[in-house]
């Protein structure tokens, strides 16, 4: 079984927005980015504690991107909870 590594990578404080190409940037916040994972150690618990190790105790939302999507924006997908994460 090979394993696989993810690295979170967490945009907070901040809003993405399109620039003049219709892309989205992340403008006007954080960008923290931990250390690598594997994926099969990880469960939405880990991810919480992350977010609330930057200070946040609450949040709207959660998103993964899939580094395969062929663009930033098809690519970012809900995370709920484990179930999301073990799909990976």
């Amino acid at each position: 079984m090979v394993d696989t590594f993810v690295v979170p990578v967490f945009h907070h404080g901040g809003q993405f927005v399109r620039n003049p190409l219709g892309e989205l940037e992340y403008v006007n916040g954080l960008v923290e980015r931990f250390e690598e994972m594997d994926i099969d150690h990880v469960n939405f618990r880990d991810m919480k504690t992350l977010f609330e190790s930057l200070g946040y105790r609450e949040y709207a939302e959660v998103f993964w991107q899939d580094r395969n999507a062929p663009e930033f924006e098809t690519g970012l997908n809900k995370l709920r909870g484990d179930a999301d994460i073990l799909t990976q």
